[in-house]
């Protein structure tokens, strides 16, 4: 995958439940979620799902990697 790329340093550990609350999120904001070990996850995002209804003619899914 290419393009931007934001990467958050956290001060701390997350707590197991914010991470699963997390995934169940990106479960249902997803078109494509694939959970490559606890707390990675590889998914493409549906840019209506956020909110973004603009999407400039494209089919609106985004590919997402959040380690």
């Amino acid at each position: 995958m290419s393009g931007p790329v934001l990467v958050i340093e956290l001060a701390e550990a997350v707590p197991s439940a914010s991470i699963q609350r997390l995934r169940g999120f990106l479960v249902g904001a997803s078109t494509h979620f694939e959970e490559k070990r606890v707390g990675e996850y590889d998914l493409n995002i549906d840019a209506e799902s956020l909110g973004i209804t603009d999407t400039g003619g494209i089919d609106g899914r985004r590919p997402v990697m959040v380690p």
